[in-house]
């Protein structure tokens, strides 16, 4: 009986007291670095995308040269109706597609920052989304195999207990505990 009084001490301690917010898991921390340092890959793909376009390089051939989501989905674009992608300029194509990612990524910053549920799960869904064109590649004769470990990995940390519990809100907190 001793034991189980000891671990919900613990439990209790480690979300930060009751009252308080609980303690940022050092992964989450982590997860954030990657989210900023994704965002600075972004930023400095378009300064050499937009130094390409000096020199006019089509917009799908410059896109389709990179790897990832903006390469796949205007590939997407580009095989229901190649029109769109002649229509759009490379500077605007680019541009819009950066931006998404950018603003996608500060709202995962700060969800992850303040522990909130819905940056949880929204980088379950980029998880999800990175491992189907992950799969895809693999199919595709291209497997990038670091990508797919990560993603796995971070599967796995994502749902271990006490990040679940960290992005609990905090009535949930209080009966994950039992009191």
């Amino acid at each position: 009986m001793r034991r189980h009084k000891l671990s919900r001490a613990r439990m209790i301690s480690d979300l930060g007291g009751l009252g308080a917010r609980p303690r940022r898991p050092f992964g989450v921390s982590i997860l954030i670095v990657i989210q900023f340092l994704s965002i600075l890959m972004i930023v400095s793909m378009d300064l050499v995308n937009f130094n390409l376009i000096r020199l006019n390089i089509p917009a799908l051939a410059l896109l389709q040269s990179q790897e990832g989501i903006s390469a796949t989905l205007t590939q997407y674009i580009a095989d229901l109706n190649p029109e769109i992608i002649k229509s759009i300029s490379t500077t605007h194509l680019l541009t819009i597609i950066s931006l998404v990612g950018i603003v996608f990524r500060l709202l995962l910053i700060f969800g992850l920052l303040w522990l909130r549920r819905w940056a949880w799960v929204l980088v379950m869904v980029q998880v999800g989304v990175l491992m189907i064109l992950d799969l895809w590649s693999y199919f595709g004769g291209e497997p990038a195999y670091l990508s797919m470990i990560t993603n796995v990995v971070m599967v796995f940390y994502l749902n271990q207990r006490e990040v679940q519990l960290a992005f609990r809100r905090r009535g949930d907190r209080i009966e994950a505990v039992g009191i």
